[in-house]
């Protein structure tokens, strides 16, 4: 069973109330069925959260009312920020994810991609991309019409039929000849 050791942390006894408390917050307890061991180390953690607490209670008790006020202001402001980039973040993400989704992409890649992309790239990112597909497709639509056969400009090969050949003037069987010269010979021989 591990223990929690803090022997392994540098300067640890030096660390102060919020920086152990930090510490703790980003410490991750292994997932296991050892409730004896979640059990250690959920205490070890209480007790480093309590002890943390202690010394930040030490410290606000040697502080003077001013540098109490302070550093309140300073914690607090430090919380706001933090929870203001959240939110900017999210905003973000939900805008990224909204374009991602507008070029194509379905919502689960999109939302993961846009978690990936840092923040600020810019709208000449998507314009990019939207002009990169637009092309894209175009080239495809462009590919696709060289591939694809032209019809002649008369009739197909084989749809007339004797009575067809027979009830044609002139003029038509002369440009039945003309297109198609197979079906032409058959008709007259049939």
């Amino acid at each position: 069973m591990a223990k929690f050791d803090t022997s392994k942390i540098e300067n640890f006894d030096e660390l102060s109330a919020d920086e152990l408390r930090e510490l703790f917050r980003n410490t991750e307890i292994p997932d296991n069925n050892d409730d004896e061991e979640k059990t250690k180390l959920k205490n070890a953690l209480n007790k480093a959260t309590s002890e943390a607490s202690g010394y930040k209670k030490q410290l606000r008790e040697q502080m003077s009312e001013a540098e109490r006020q302070k550093a309140e202001k300073e914690e607090s402001d430090k919380e706001k920020d933090e929870l203001i980039a959240k939110y900017q973040r999210n905003e973000t993400v939900s805008n990224y994810t909204t374009k991602l989704v507008s070029l194509g992409l379905d919502e689960a890649s999109a939302k993961k991609s846009a978690e990936a992309l840092p923040n600020g790239i810019g709208d000449d990112f998507f314009t990019g991309i939207s002009n990169y597909k637009t092309q894209f497709e175009k080239n495809i639509r462009a590919d696709l019409t060289k591939k694809t056969p032209r019809p002649n400009g008369g009739s197909e090969k084989g749809n007339h039929t004797a009575k067809d050949f027979q009830n044609m003037s002139y003029l038509e069987r002369i440009a039945l000849k003309k297109e198609n010269p197979e079906e032409y010979e058959a008709l007259k021989n049939g």
